[in-house]
């Protein structure tokens, strides 16, 4: 669908590629859910998605790209017809990358599992470069021509990941800085295949935290950062001498291309570079008995450059004098049309760097000897030191008239310097205000920054007092020379375009400056809010017929002003274009401010309506990728959507309480507003007849209200409201009785309770609850669904904290299985069942869910296979509803906050091909035991099997054994916590109730025993789906102990023992005496395998000399329990228990 850019011009995860032509093609390979991309994504999620802002902005969020032809190439030429087609990048949601191609289409490339912190273009726009902050953040470089990504840095920043990006003019490095409370800033040369940084260094805290950063584009050995309150400057050294030559010179444009080699000029980048560097050229006497230097260092920067003529010659090609070149070795000689040149190996240049090195070395021959040619016969490269004294002495040996001379060039590596100068009010006796962006001058040595009282800083080089030879060195010598009032309204927005400064502000004013700081001219509009981006096109600009209306031109009209058209996103989440020849601004696209938690999908058509917490309404025709209609509600924001079964109305809760009954085509109210709700409606709900609707609340309360006619026309009116819950309500579902048509309300609440409302006996203001069931012991259940008639016997079905699935009979609410849920990090927020369709079998049905960050698919019926569920990460700062088409081909998710509208394709076929290739039967059972079907665990779950045969027949009988493969129905506890597993009594009772009553339904028997085939299935599916942890004892300890005098919490042990006698499922004495005896070794050593006895008699005296006085966690768990826990928690049992205490226990 249509991409929503954010208000800050970004979506936290993405990237967005927008382009104004339809790339054509599909994808071969499809997972079971993919993103829909209408064309030819170079992956295997495809998407077609819309993008409706973020809550945290991306730095650099909106770039233009240019405009791609079909084979994904870049155009040139002039714009097609009345607009100029264009593309834009940014990042939008989750871990993507997006591009948006012809009609609004996107390409969604998956790369970052985190939010998308930050981002960079490249000069050309072909690479793009992504960061994400979180627990294994990524450094992400993409093809913006393909989508696909190029380089991937791991573990670049691994403590919080990165807050800033960018990339250098020529595109070689990267510079990043982290996200973390001491920041680390790191220069990447992203084409080495090394996971290590070029250079590093940490910036102290009160910099503060530094969140923008930019290379100069005239030398990519530096760059500046800033935060709200400190600019830093700085410059880097490479141990590859060649590089930092080269990209200085070719900043500085010295650089000719020419067939077969390249003139150099005389650069100004060269010598600013050595000057600002611990450059020393010293000349030593071969013939003196020591290497003593004849004359003190010279410095190369007061070298006379002339121009030279590196030349990449063949073989063939003739010299003068020449000798011959081997790997290591470059010769000079004289040529007829040229009289210096160096000839230079590819060896060498692998050796040594580039061609700018000899460069430097002939300059300095030059020097020494300028009346004769001089031969260089050898070059070395040679490392002296470690750490941050290393040296590198490039070492030449030539030849001359001159008696023979050794020539060393010495570079201290210095990594990465930076200078952080100071700047307050007093500077310059005026405000600053706080910093927002950075920029280096384009035609000298100064930087400029902007700030929130509308001034620019211009940051200069500053020559020290004292006479000196050399120049001062970068970064520690730039200072604040000016602080240049420019306007009254704070500048959020400062770049460098071409011959011209930049600026953005928060009245939605673009003004363009020359290098003396004057002004050119402004675009300006009424209705942009603050800039947050702007970025221009590729597209070379037509010479102008007439100044538009929407500027103010401020030169002599003799000297037509002309600028490239250009993009801008603002913090109100709207982007525009502007075109520099047109009157108006042209607006892109508008979407939510604020987060988006409400998606509802048309029952009959494409439709999906979605509302944010602005109070913004959107209908959108999901198939056409059209925007419909919309409606902004200005006194709350949206809470919750539900259309009608016959799609006629659209029902929207608000944060205020009140619930608007809206037409489904038009978005008008129906009928009058309600508001009977105390708190923001959280869920909304119709009855298959529309007879009815219910609300429910944060203020645990369901309200229901009833359909009326007036004056001929379907409306509603309040029937009833009650607080049915003492916890938050996760859900509320109308169904239909059984044995007749008439609907019939459940609510369900973190409160474990499962309520039933009798809609025929309620009244005016009096809503009867039929039924009240607690459906969960200990887990909490997060959802419910009616679960599709797969069978004889209905269900409803639940999902809970602890990964469970559960199915409860519609009538009795008798829980009838229980079965292992998804396990992909956290648990199903939100289920919902798919329509059958056409292609797909009636008895095979499907269901959607999201999880905390996830949305998935389940091949019902439900078993406990693993491999029947897949899920893909979507939203990473949380999914915050979940919705599907009325044909069951697509999936929506919102994402709250990152106010993200994702679009998923469903495919049916690959997630039963995945489901194929797990396995069938038992198989994918056997893969969930410890060790799998030949593992130790299940020879040991064998025994036990057939041990527990023995104690069903007897020990000791003397009659003929049959073997069987069944076990009685009351050995299933014994084996059960054989293997480990110590379910409670009413787990116990749940277990041999779903074996028992497993067939009852269709053939009216009871089920007595139980094969090793169905024990395993029941073991896997009711077993903690990742065991007890300590830090589940810790937390029961905090609820229920006290602080000792150590700050250990501690439970006293009388009050455990009566806290075990008491609470929960109860103990009796005797059963407490028996367990504790067991546990503490004092049962009596019998041979026998019959049920030991005990003598209770000394039970006190026992438990007062093994249990101490005060109980902490690790002493219940290692001294009364017995359970292994990890060798640093029994070290310090202050520490927060994190290891498990045992494999395959439950809290």
């Amino acid at each position: 669908m249509p991409v929503a850019i954010p208000s800050t011009c970004l979506v936290e995860g993405a990237l967005c590629w927008i382009a104004a032509v339809t790339v054509s093609g599909t994808c071969s390979m499809a997972p079971p859910l993919r993103c829909f991309l209408s064309g030819g994504a170079a992956v295997s999620a495809r998407h077609k998605d819309r993008v409706m802002g973020s809550e945290k902005p991306v730095k650099n969020g909106m770039q233009m790209l240019g405009w791609k032809n079909e084979s994904g190439g870049p155009l040139g030429g002039k714009t097609r017809g009345a607009h100029e087609q264009s593309s834009l990048m940014n990042a939008l949601n989750s871990h993507q990358v997006w591009s948006l191609q012809g009609t609004l289409l996107l390409l969604f490339p998956q790369g970052h599992t985190n939010v998308i912190s930050c981002l960079c273009v490249s000069e050309d726009r072909r690479w793009v470069a992504t960061a994400d902050r979180g627990p294994d953040a990524l450094i992400i470089v993409w093809d913006s021509f393909s989508g696909i990504p190029v380089r991937t840095i791991f573990e670049s920043h691994p403590e919080d990941g990165v807050s800033a990006i960018a990339i250098s003019q020529d595109a070689k490095y990267l510079a990043t800085i982290s996200a973390g409370t001491v920041q680390r800033v790191c220069v990447w040369k992203w084409t080495s295949p090394t996971e290590k940084p070029m250079c590093s260094t940490e910036l102290r805290p009160e910099f503060g935290h530094q969140d923008y950063v930019i290379f100069n584009p005239q030398n990519p050995c530096e760059f500046v950062s800033n935060s709200k309150t400190q600019v830093i400057f700085y410059l880097w050294v490479s141990r590859d001498i060649g590089s930092c030559i080269s990209g200085a010179r070719r900043a500085h444009r010295g650089l000719e291309g020419g067939a077969g080699g390249c003139t150099l000029a005389k650069p100004r980048g060269l010598r600013s570079w050595m000057s600002a560097h611990d450059w020393g050229v010293t000349l030593f006497c071969r013939s003196a008995p020591a290497l003593v230097p004849l004359d003190p260092p010279h410095p190369l920067s007061s070298l006379d450059s002339k121009v030279i003529r590196a030349d990449h010659r063949s073989p063939s090609t003739p010299t003068l004098g020449s000798v011959p070149a081997v790997a290591g070795m470059l010769s000079a000689s004289a040529t007829p049309d040229f009289p210096w040149t160096l000839c230079v190996p590819r060896a060498s240049q692998q050796l040594l760097g580039e061609e700018r090195v000899f460069c430097a070395l002939w300059k300095v021959l030059e020097h020494f000897c300028p009346r004769s040619p001089a031969l260089v016969t050898t070059v070395r490269g040679q490392c002296l030191g470690d750490g941050e004294g290393t040296r590198w002495h490039y070492r030449a040996q030539f030849q001359n008239a001159c008696p023979g001379y050794f020539l060393h060039f010495l570079q201290d590596d210095a990594g990465l310097q930076y200078g952080a100068p100071l700047l307050s009010s007093q500077t310059f006796n005026s405000v600053v205000g706080h910093f927002s962006q950075s920029v280096f001058h384009f035609n000298n040595s100064q930087a400029l920054t902007g700030t929130s009282a509308g001034k620019l800083v211009v940051w200069d080089v500053v020559s020290p007092r004292t006479p000196s030879k050399e120049l001062p060195a970068k970064p520690h010598s730039m200072k604040a020379t000016k602080l240049v009032p420019m306007q009254k309204d704070s500048l959020t927005v400062l770049k460098v375009f071409e011959s011209c400064i930049v600026t953005g502000d928060v009245k939605g004013q673009v003004k363009f400056y020359d290098g003396q700081l004057q002004l050119l001219t402004c675009y300006s509009h009424s209705k942009v809010g603050p800039i947050r981006s702007i970025s221009f096109s590729k597209t070379p600009p037509d010479p102008p017929s007439a100044s538009p209306a929407c500027s103010t031109s401020c030169i002599p009209s003799s000297q037509p002003f002309v600028i490239r058209n250009f993009i801008l996103s603002t913090s109100d989440a709207t982007v525009l274009r502007v075109a520099t020849d047109r009157t108006n601004f042209e607006k892109v696209m508008e979407e939510a401010k604020k987060a988006v938690n409400a998606i509802a999908c048309h029952p009959r058509q494409a439709l999906v309506a979605v509302g944010s917490d602005c109070g913004l309404l959107k209908v959108w025709d999901y198939q056409q990728t059209k925007h419909l209609i919309s409606r902004i509600f200005t006194e709350a924001g949206i809470q919750c959507l539900s259309y009608d079964p016959q799609g006629y109305f659209l029902a929207a809760g608000f944060t205020d309480g009140s619930v608007y009954i809206l037409d489904a085509i038009s978005l008008q109210s129906s009928c009058r507003e309600f508001k009977f709700s105390r708190g923001p409606i959280t869920h909304i709900s119709f009855s298959h007849d529309s007879e009815y609707f219910a609300t429910a609340d944060e203020k645990y309360s369901v309200t229901v209200y009833k359909s009326v006619l007036q004056n001929g026309s379907r409306c509603w009116e309040h029937l009833a409201g009650l607080r049915s819950h003492y916890k938050p309500i996760r859900s509320i579902l109308f169904g239909v009785q059984l044995d007749s048509n008439e609907p019939r309300l459940l609510s369900l609440g973190e409160d474990r309770q499962l309520v039933e409302y009798d809609l025929n006996s309620s009244s005016k203001d009096h809503l009867v609850v039929l039924h009240r069931d607690r459906i969960e012991q200990m887990a909490v259940p997060l959802c419910l669904a009616w679960y599709p008639q797969l069978s004889t016997e209905s269900f409803i079905l639940t999902a809970n904290n602890c990964y469970k699935m559960k199915l409860y009979n519609t009538t009795t609410k008798m829980c009838r299985k229980t079965l292992l849920g998804p396990t992909y990090g956290s648990a199903l927020e939100k289920i919902q069942i798919l329509p059958p369709t056409n292609s797909t079998d009636p008895q095979k049905r499907y269901l959607a869910y999201i999880t905390k960050d996830k949305v998935g698919l389940q091949i019902l019926p439900v078993d406990g296979n693993p491999h029947k569920s897949s899920a893909f990460s979507c939203h990473p700062d949380g999914v915050s509803d979940l919705a599907s088409s009325y044909d069951g081909c697509y999936v929506f998710t919102v994402g709250g906050n990152d106010r993200t509208l994702m679009k998923w394709e469903v495919n049916l076929n690959a997630l039963d091909a995945a489901a194929s290739l797990g396995g069938e039967d038992l198989i994918p059972f056997y893969n969930l035991l410890d060790g799998g079907r030949e593992g130790e665990f299940f020879r040991e779950l064998e025994d036990y099997f057939y041990y527990a045969q023995l104690r069903s027949h007897g020990i000791d009988t003397l009659e003929t054994r049959q073997v069987s493969t069944h076990i009685p129905l009351e050995e299933i506890p014994s084996v059960m916590r054989a293997m480990g597993f110590y379910p409670s009594e009413e787990k116990i009772e749940e277990m041999i109730n779903e074996v028992k009553f497993s067939k009852y339904v269709d053939t009216g028997e009871q089920v007595t025993k139980i094969n090793l085939g169905d024990f395993i299935k029941l073991y896997i599916n009711h077993r903690p789906a990742f065991g007890l942890s300590m830090k589940k004892i810790q937390q029961a300890f905090h609820v229920l102990g006290y602080d000792n005098e150590n700050g250990d919490k501690v439970i006293d042990r009388g009050d455990l023992l009566l806290l075990l006698q008491c609470r929960g499922e109860h103990m009796t004495e005797d059963e407490l005496v028996q367990c504790l005896t067991t546990l503490l070794g004092r049962r009596p050593a019998g041979g026998g395998s019959e049920p030991d006895t005990y003598d209770p008699s000394g039970a006190a005296a026992l438990t007062e000399e093994e249990i101490p006085a005060e109980i902490t966690a690790a002493i219940f768990a290692t001294d009364i329990l017995g359970l292994p826990i990890a060798e640093p928690e029994k070290k310090n049992r202050k520490e927060r228990y994190e290891s498990l205490v045992y494999k395959d226990s439950e809290s």
